[in-house]
């Protein structure tokens, strides 16, 4: 018996020894001024503190995610309890504590703001997929919205989500299933193999829930039927006016099987509520052009005080034959002189960047990026990368966007250049 205690003995030591042997290199430690910079965020940040986390480039982006996959022991729960009750010597003695709860959402916040070059890297996307096992439902949304924005970039993380999406339906948590599904539809095709989890939303979510969840799969690709069936079921009885905004919108992208279900669609154009009217009437005018019920909702919503509002209906009334002249007119006036440069931006990106509108349009995307204007810019990122390659425009801005000193407008202009083939060497 001693032998073998003493065998067991020898085994485990070795096994620490080799381990201790093999251990990675200590991280080295951040640059005291980005921990600096943490500490005294304020939200929306400081555009030179964001500006000098952008300085940092790489050792920022491995702070941050650093501090997203901290773990918060007993003992320093107990140490930040404790802290303020303590004398002065031992508070000089211990030191200031830190809180890792606030830190994590500090670091979120600061990535969200960085823009894609920082948030899509391998280590950022890494620790957003950490944080979406974390209890912290505040941290799941979060990183899910991050996700979200990057879009397709998301892709190595669907797996975390989907795992998000099992957990919320055992345990809800805020509104961490909401965002997952949400990213899912971002992320779109490369998300397929969520499919079977999002069939089991549709089973047991709530009304928002399902909704979204069958958005995500008409998005990704998936079995049209269910999804569409859902959204039909919740356009006519559900009594939440965002239920039925997002069912009325959803089936637009339902094909030829939506198609059908269009005299579900067509009273919503009489809802009570402005955005169940704008979706409705934009998913009608999606396969009948030419409804006059349809324009003149449209119509009269473009009159909206509500510039959002207002732009979503010209745009529509912009993607529709019969009406487009007109509401691109519209769109070119807004693009060029609206007070408010979110409404420009978007206008821009909904006349696109064609040989037409490109003399327009291009100086505005461009000074949105040279601005750092996230996540408003993947809007701009997405423009450009769903440009035709014709357009001889396209190619001169994305082909000026690689020569460009700012790193944010050089970031896009690859990105852009990469998929869509221009077969312009990065």
């Amino acid at each position: 018996m001693k032998r073998l205690v003493l065998l067991v003995l020898i085994v485990v030591s070795l096994g620490w020894a080799v381990r201790w042997a093999l251990r990675p290199p200590p991280p080295q430690a951040p640059p005291p001024e980005l921990m600096t910079l943490l500490e005294g965020y304020r939200e929306p940040l400081d555009p030179e503190a964001l500006a000098r986390f952008r300085e940092f480039g790489p050792a920022a982006v491995d702070f941050l995610a650093s501090q997203l996959e901290q773990n918060n022991t007993v003992l320093q729960h107990w140490h930040f309890v404790a802290y303020p009750k303590l004398p002065a010597w031992a508070q000089a003695r211990l030191g200031k504590p830190q809180d890792i709860p606030t830190a994590r959402r500090r670091s979120l916040l600061v990535l969200s703001q960085l823009g894609p070059r920082f948030s899509s890297s391998e280590r950022s996307l890494t620790a957003l997929t950490r944080a979406l096992a974390y209890p912290d439902a505040e941290l799941q949304e979060r990183s899910s919205q991050i996700l979200a924005d990057l879009g397709d970039f998301s892709a190595p993380a669907v797996t975390a989500l989907n795992e998000v999406i099992r957990r919320s339906l055992v345990y809800p948590q805020g509104d961490s299933l909401s965002e997952a599904l949400l990213a899912l539809g971002q992320i779109g095709a490369p998300a397929r193999r969520s499919l079977p989890a999002l069939a089991g939303v549709l089973n047991q979510g709530s009304e928002l829930e399902r909704v979204y969840a069958a958005r995500a799969i008409l998005r990704i690709g998936g079995d049209p039927l269910p999804a569409v069936r859902i959204l039909n079921e919740s356009l006519v009885n559900s009594t939440n006016a965002r239920v039925r905004a997002v069912a009325a919108g959803a089936l637009s992208l339902g094909g030829d099987l939506a198609a059908s279900a269009l005299p579900f669609v067509s009273p919503a154009m009489d809802d009570p509520d402005a955005g169940v009217r704008l979706a409705a009437a934009t998913t009608v005018l999606r396969f009948q052009p030419e409804n006059p019920t349809a324009q003149a909702t449209l119509a009269k919503l473009a009159k909206s005080s509500q510039p959002r509002e207002a732009l979503a209906a010209v745009v529509a009334l912009a993607n529709s034959e019969p009406n487009s002249a007109a509401a691109r007119e519209q769109l070119k006036e807004w693009a060029q002189s609206h007070s408010d440069p979110e409404i420009r931006v978007r206008a821009a990106c909904s006349l696109g960047i064609r040989d037409s509108e490109a003399e327009l349009t291009v100086p505005v995307l461009l000074e949105s990026l040279q601005q750092s204007r996230w996540p408003l810019n993947f809007v701009v990122l997405r423009t450009l990368s769903q440009a035709e390659l014709r357009d001889t425009q396209t190619l001169a801005a994305l082909r000026a966007g690689l020569t460009q000193a700012h790193p944010d407008l050089r970031w896009v202009a690859i990105e852009s250049v990469r998929r869509i083939h221009l077969g312009v060497a990065e």
